[in-house]
């Protein structure tokens, strides 16, 4: 559920212009920042972001379930669904 929730946030956050949701994350403030590159080159001329955000969220989300898994296993061990009498 983690990794399905921060995959989610992240993909919203770069908005949707089909349902009208506008982009929360300044995603070419963040990619600038870390090419050191003007924001405004992130930017196609209509205005569409050229950021990969919904890869980053794919991969974010790809790479939290096996993490968040085997911090969970560690902490509290799976269990079985049931209980199988042996005798």
């Amino acid at each position: 559920m983690a990794a399905f929730g921060v995959a989610l946030a992240l993909r919203l956050g770069g908005g949707e212009p089909l349902v009208g949701v506008p982009p929360l994350l300044p995603y070419a403030h963040i990619a600038a920042r870390l090419v050191h590159r003007d924001p405004a080159s992130w930017y196609a001329p209509g205005g569409s972001l050229l950021f990969p955000f919904r890869t980053v969220a794919v991969f974010a989300g790809l790479v939290l379930l096996p993490v968040v898994s085997r911090v969970s296993a560690r902490r509290d061990m799976p269990q079985p669904l049931y209980a199988v009498d042996r005798v």
